[in-house]
């Protein structure tokens, strides 16, 4: 049940044509460039609805649990005048709108959690902007508290929302770019649920889509994005029930963490390659690939779309590209350490301790390079560690 927006991160592929891949359906998240406000019952029905089968009775189940809570924790609370809250600018709970390119996903969990602990002394205003063109009273942060309220109004007290005031504070700025930037300030696990990593990489790209912030930082997200789409991947977080799907990135961090966009290409790129449209991105293929291609660019090693396809071609043949802890990659690596470490005299009697992250992971894998690719220039070997895999223990 969406209202126009994609409502549900994770469900997105509901709405698209079957012909798309699931990752060009997720990004479509990110398509449109206009401002999009939908009722709180809307924003409510359609993230429950969105979700699969099984998720939602989960959800529902939970929300009726926190129901229970709530009136076993509040006896006293009976209208709505009962619940006390904060005094600011009041307006009828039926005319706040929820703007879905400003606000985080609906985490209807969350709201559960809320419920059950509820008090009024917690609820704080929704901030509010006035948008110039609807004239509508749009939420820019507080979405939370205000399913938390239609809940309380609509499912235990029995109430039509047109008939109820919730404190609000009305914003007079037409800026959207500031009320973002403050949104990914002011949330923090004080009371309010923390943004994700994800979150912030969502906000970021709207940020640029839709208020033209020129924030060199989300500019950089944005045009991290646009590589995404480009080559059919697309970041994630596990909270949206999605990782395991084909292009799915859940290490955002190393995406973050390169701030030199041809690198980004080249990363995303080699995944593209490597998970060919079938499985998500591993976890430590990122981390590792990462850590190379950024080597390679700070030793301006020449890379380019052949490169990449050469190494990952070669990735693919050697392990498909498998670097989950139990994978056929860390196998290698680990056959080639233990033969390494016993082999040094100041070792005796000390137990080899891999570790399956760059450290070990690049000494190897350089090896591994040069050896099935002959004549490849590759950066230098900056690991801490001593480890020098011997060419017979390599793939």
């Amino acid at each position: 049940m969406s209202n126009g927006h994609i409502a549900n991160y994770n469900t997105v592929a509901t709405a698209a044509p079957k012909s798309k891949t699931y990752a060009s359906q997720v990004n479509s998240y990110y398509g449109t460039n206009s401002t999009n406000c939908v009722l709180l019952k809307d924003r409510y029905t359609s993230t429950l609805n969105a979700l699969p089968t099984h998720s939602a009775a989960v959800t529902q189940h939970m929300i009726n649990a926190s129901i229970s809570e709530f009136v076993r924790n509040n006896p006293n609370i009976k209208t709505w005048d009962d619940l006390h809250l904060a005094q600011s600018i009041y307006v009828n709970l039926a005319d706040i709108y929820i703007d879905t390119t400003m606000q985080r996903i609906l985490d209807l969990h969350w709201v559960a959690k809320l419920l059950a602990k509820f008090k009024s002394t917690k609820v704080v205003p929704i901030q509010i902007y006035k948008d110039p063109v609807t004239s509508k009273l749009c939420a820019w942060d507080g979405q939370h508290t205000a399913i938390l309220l239609w809940i309380v109004c609509t499912q235990i007290l029995k109430l039509d929302p047109a008939t109820v005031k919730v404190p609000v504070n009305i914003y007079h700025s037409s800026k959207k770019s500031e009320m973002r930037e403050c949104f990914l300030d002011l949330n923090s696990s004080a009371g309010k649920k923390s943004l994700d990593i994800i979150d912030h990489w969502i906000q970021q790209v709207f940020g640029v889509r839709i208020d033209k912030s020129t924030n060199p930082q989300w500019v950089l997200t944005e045009n991290k994005q646009k590589i995404l789409e480009k080559y059919d991947m697309f970041v994630t977080h596990d909270k949206f029930n999605n990782e395991h799907m084909p292009g799915a990135i859940t290490r955002i961090q190393e995406l973050n963490s390169i701030d030199d966009l041809n690198t980004v290409k080249w990363l995303v790129e080699y995944l593209s390659i490597t998970t060919m449209g079938n499985r998500p991105a591993i976890e430590k293929e990122v981390v590792m690939m990462a850590y190379f291609f950024n080597r390679c660019r700070l030793e301006n090693i020449p890379v380019n779309s052949a490169y990449v396809n050469q190494v990952a071609s070669t990735m693919l043949v050697l392990c498909n590209s498998d670097f989950s802890p139990n994978g056929p990659f860390w196998a290698q690596v680990k056959t080639a350490y233990d033969a390494w470490h016993n082999s040094q005299p100041y070792n005796v009697g000390v137990e080899p301790k891999l570790s399956k992250e760059p450290v070990h992971g690049f000494p190897f894998l350089l090896a591994q390079l040069a050896k099935s690719i002959p004549g490849i220039k590759l950066p230098r070997n900056n690991s801490n560690s001593n480890f020098m895999p011997a060419t017979s223990d390599l793939f």
